[in-house]
């Protein structure tokens, strides 16, 4: 019975020492940083800096680095020039490596300068020396080893540039100038259409439910909003529609030209990209829908020439990608970005943004018919006359490419003088 008490106190010590044991550190690799000139002779009273810290020891100098992480090094003097310009290296246990940066004192200068159309300067745009970024953004000049050649590229989200990267080599003392050509990446815009009435119960609901989803967008994102004849024929929006776009007579309206190209039964009524949403007032569902139409890539590139008011509106654009089979109309719309009413609808909404006010038409149907081939170019104008009740300072203008069969719109551009 003794013998059988003693068990568990057994089993605890054979536990803990044969359980949880202390970690085995592992042997830190050993880096050696040397300089040299291109003779191969040690330069004397070079810096090193390991992960942006300087060291006490200048090169050449053996340091204890972690093993499995990356350490970045870079070395200085005054009135040098180093070659690599940075370099970055992983050891393993135990391992051993040198990193041998060549340097002179006679070094070339090299500036490195990104230009949008025009020559006008780039802001903002990194520039990397074979692969490393380097502190300085364009326009900057750097100090180069003479005789080592050097990868140079530049780089800036919003931006493409030619050459994508470029090698130069310069003499002792030579100067040199390297121009980065920038173009604007291209970014889809997707537009979201919601039918409404001053007197329809449930649309300011569905109009917070898309300027929500809008707000939480990653992208640019357009809300256009249809003012229809029901539950009240009276709404004002909807009456200056039909009185001041001459272009679409009667019956077939600004309205109810939409509302037939949808076969809108229902208001209000959500779409993005042209596609109906599974639910009008679902901030999550529209949102989801127009994180989808971002992620796609532009097909079309289009400029949208408009100077505000009751001026005309310019569209060219270029296809850039493959559009697939039409048929394809161009659409140009104005809309007015906010109006309040002193005296809304039966609803109570007051204020109403980013309401249709005209759009352009050929043969008296909305938009005019394009061709869309791969490398081409289209374009359209639109004149128009703002009516009284609309703000000018307020008018902006959006113009689409939409598939007459699909529905879906496949690209966008605004122009939003005075104002977003």
């Amino acid at each position: 019975m003794r013998l059988f008490s003693w068990l568990p106190l057994f089993f605890l010590l054979q536990y803990s020492v044969c359980g949880q044991q202390d970690p085995v550190p592992l042997e830190p690799g050993s880096l050696t940083v040397a300089a040299e000139d291109a003779a191969g002779a040690p330069i004397a009273g070079v810096a090193i800096v390991l992960d942006g810290a300087t060291q006490a020891e200048t090169a050449p100098a053996t340091f204890a680095i972690d093993p499995g992480l990356s350490t970045t090094v870079t070395v200085s003097r005054p009135s040098y020039a180093f070659s690599p310009a940075q370099a970055s290296i992983t050891l393993s246990p135990g391992e051993a490596d040198t990193l041998v940066f060549v340097g002179s004192a006679d070094p070339g200068q090299l500036s490195v300068l990104a230009e949008g159309p025009g020559g006008a300067a780039i802001a903002d745009v990194a520039i990397l020396l074979d692969g490393a970024l380097q502190a300085q953004a364009a326009p900057a000049t750097f100090a180069v080893v003479p005789g080592q050649p050097y990868l140079v590229s530049v780089a800036h989200a919003d931006w493409i540039f030619a050459p994508l990267d470029t090698t130069v080599t310069l003499g002792a003392g030579a100067v040199d100038t390297l121009r980065f050509r920038g173009s604007e990446l291209q970014r889809r815009l997707v537009i979201v259409e919601d039918f409404t009435n001053i007197n329809c119960t449930g649309c300011p609901e569905a109009d917070e439910a898309v300027w929500g989803a809008v707000a939480g967008a990653a992208g640019e994102v357009l809300p256009l909003f249809y003012h229809v004849w029901w539950p009240s024929a009276g709404d004002p929006f909807y009456i200056y529609g039909v009185q001041n776009n001459p272009q679409l007579p009667m019956p077939q309206g600004l309205a109810q030209q939409r509302v037939s190209f949808y076969s809108v039964v229902l208001a209000p009524r959500v779409s993005v990209d042209g596609i109906k949403t599974s639910s009008d007032f679902d901030s999550g569902v529209i949102l989801t829908a127009i994180e989808a139409g971002l992620a796609q890539s532009p097909v079309l590139a289009m400029t949208v020439g408009y100077a505000g008011g009751a001026s005309e509106v310019q569209v060219s654009g270029s296809v850039v990608g493959e559009p697939g089979p039409g048929p394809w109309r161009l659409y140009v719309m104005i809309y007015e970005t906010e109006v309040e009413l002193a005296q809304g609808g039966s609803n109570g909404q007051t204020v109403f943004r980013n309401t249709v006010r005209h759009a352009n038409a050929s043969g008296g149907s909305m938009g005019v018919p394009v061709d869309l081939i791969p490398g081409g170019d289209f374009g359209t104008s639109f004149a128009f006359t703002p009516g009284a009740a609309a703000v000018l300072d307020h008018l902006r203008a959006v113009a689409f490419v939409q598939n007459s069969d699909t529905k879906v719109i496949l690209d966008a551009a605004i122009a939003a003088p005075g104002g977003p």
